[in-house]
């Protein structure tokens, strides 16, 4: 039985979503909870790497949310998508750990500011502060999406996040430890999971 990475196959399937069944090299049974976007993670930052296990007395781990006393709410994705065409939008629906910190993201974004309209006084005054693939028009920041894109998609199949150089998508996964009976949660990268493949999918 052949077995691909998690990103081979949703790069091969165009989409992947959770509650599939996956390994990684240490772990054969790991049930795929959900996406969670992430800000890419870097020596000098204060970022969990992938592939370490959570401690679950210390956050709300929910279908659709994580959550940490002191940490902002985390959203858990469903569904991750391959961009089948370009197109632009509205960065206020958008979550974003990269651009979290930054001003004119916490005044636009549906979670945490008022949905203001920006001017484009404000727009020049911040605008080199963020990446070239977000662009100004008509008071709205907007997002440019390009064909290949991975998207995080909610359970209506909206878009709220976009992979980039700056963030990356993990899995969150899930398994029940034999020696304690208790439910285990992990992050992982795309690359540090594996799919299995029988023979007949294999053939076609």
């Amino acid at each position: 039985m052949a077995k691909i990475t998690l990103r081979e196959k949703l790069l091969n399937d165009g989409h992947i979503s959770r509650s599939i069944m996956t390994a990684s090299h240490l772990i054969n049974n790991l049930e795929l909870y959900g996406f969670v976007n992430s800000e890419v993670y870097k020596p000098s930052y204060n970022e969990v790497p992938s592939g370490i296990i959570i401690n679950k007395s210390d956050l709300t781990i929910c279908s659709s949310y994580i959550k940490a006393e002191t940490s902002p709410v985390i959203p858990v994705f469903r569904t991750l998508s391959v961009c089948t065409e370009e197109s632009d939008i509205d960065v206020k629906n958008i979550h974003s750990p990269y651009l979290s910190e930054h001003r004119l993201y916490k005044e636009t974004h549906t979670r945490y500011g008022t949905g203001k309209i920006v001017t484009e006084a404000e727009w020049d005054k911040y605008k080199n502060a963020w990446p070239s693939r977000f662009s100004f028009n008509e008071g709205k920041i907007m997002l440019h999406i390009e064909k290949g894109n991975i998207l995080f998609l909610d359970k209506d199949d909206c878009i709220k996040g976009v992979e980039s150089e700056e963030e990356e998508a993990l899995a969150l996964c899930r398994y029940l430890c034999k020696d304690s009976g208790e439910i285990k949660y992990m992050f992982f990268s795309l690359d540090q999971l594996f799919y299995k493949i029988t023979d007949a999918k294999k053939k076609s």
